[in-house]
């Protein structure tokens, strides 16, 4: 077995892995999610990778070129995967507010960080606020705390535009107790769209 993978030439270079990582390094970068100039990075990463990977080369089970190529080719697959997750996720891509960044926000689901008296006092006033609703809305609430709307409503066998409905009634009823704002639901009356 070689002992690096660096120094096999080939027809369009001297040393095969450079010019290969380098080619792949250029198709990368300003693509895929990729900034134009992150083709010194991405070279990095294939190198390192290729460098791991090395020990499990055999010169009897094929050619240097075909197993260099394998892995880089392996590993960009890797980086654009990863990459396009990172833009799947918004989350992850949003800017950091000024809350974030310096650590007033619980990390988890962004949050601003409450003490546990004020987690204790919300917990009470959104238990009174369930309370008071009509029973298909505490059973609503309550699914919502473990499933998506597309699963409580194939869990209780209705349409799931049904359940949209009865979210946007539980919504009016949290706002109009002082949780969150309801801009878009036009005040209703229970009794008629029962």
């Amino acid at each position: 077995m070689p002992s690096s993978p660096f120094g096999h030439p080939h027809a369009l270079s001297d040393c095969y892995a450079t010019w290969y990582i380098s080619k792949k390094a250029d198709e990368l970068a300003g693509t895929s999610g990729f900034a134009p100039d992150e083709a010194e990075d991405i070279s990095q990463e294939l190198t390192l990778h290729l460098l791991d990977r090395w020990s499990s080369f055999d010169d009897a089970k094929g050619k240097v070129t075909t197993f260099i190529a394998n892995l880089v080719d392996a590993k960009v697959v890797d980086l654009v995967r990863s990459r396009q997750c990172l833009h799947c996720d918004y989350q992850r891509n949003e800017a950091l507010t000024e809350g974030a960044e310096f650590g007033l926000l619980d990390g988890i689901r962004g949050q601003p960080e409450v003490s546990d008296f004020e987690r204790i006092d919300l917990r009470i006033d959104c238990d009174e606020v369930l309370a008071g609703l009509p029973h298909d809305l505490q059973e609503l609430a309550g699914l919502l705390k473990q499933m998506t709307l597309t699963e409580a409503a194939r869990h209780l066998g209705v349409a799931t535009t049904t359940l949209s409905y009865r979210l946007s009634k539980l919504r009016h009823h949290f706002a109009a107790a002082g949780f969150g704002h309801d801009d878009d639901f036009d005040d209703f009356d229970d009794e008629e769209n029962e």
